[in-house]
């Protein structure tokens, strides 16, 4: 999560958002992301802020979701629009992934982004990642940009 995160804030395209009418562009951006306890049958969205490195974020996030008792917490979400939208399947590989977003929001610009189990082809270990972002401010070229850097952090980490 902090990985793609940290990447994600790197290409300026996905920082910009529609919000109360103006396009605005974010500084930095965080993670509302699901979260899945070993002792829960059901998961929940946890909001962490982005710290400046990645052992103090997992220390705080993993603190966030640790205490956070109701599954959603409507104001983190509906409140500021500098969040990433964050899940994972791990237990599932897919070709395809759509996000829901509500057709009467048209300025809905928070991107989504969620990964899958990773599986091995022909020697090359794998990963299923999909990103669905508002195409008025990502295109290809900023996606591209996107993989490249979360690519060269992930090799780092």
């Amino acid at each position: 999560t902090y990985i793609v995160t940290a990447a994600m804030n790197r290409v300026e395209a996905f920082r910009y958002r529609i919000w109360k009418g103006n396009v605005v562009l974010h500084e930095q951006l965080h993670p509302y992301f699901s979260y899945l306890a070993p002792d829960r049958k059901y998961f929940k969205m946890v909001l962490a802020e982005m710290e400046p490195g990645i052992t103090a974020f997992c220390l705080s996030a993993q603190k966030k979701a640790l205490e956070q008792v109701p599954y959603f917490i409507r104001e983190d979400a509906g409140s500021r629009s500098d969040l990433i939208f964050i899940s994972s399947i791990p237990n599932v590989s897919f070709t395809h992934l759509s996000h829901t977003i509500t057709m009467s929001n048209k300025d809905d610009a928070i991107p989504r982004l969620s990964w899958g189990k990773y599986y091995e082809d022909g020697g090359r270990l794998l990963l299923p990642f999909n990103v669905q972002a508002h195409h008025a401010f990502v295109d290809g070229d900023h996606r591209r940009q996107f993989y490249d850097t979360l690519q060269d952090m992930l090799l780092i980490f």
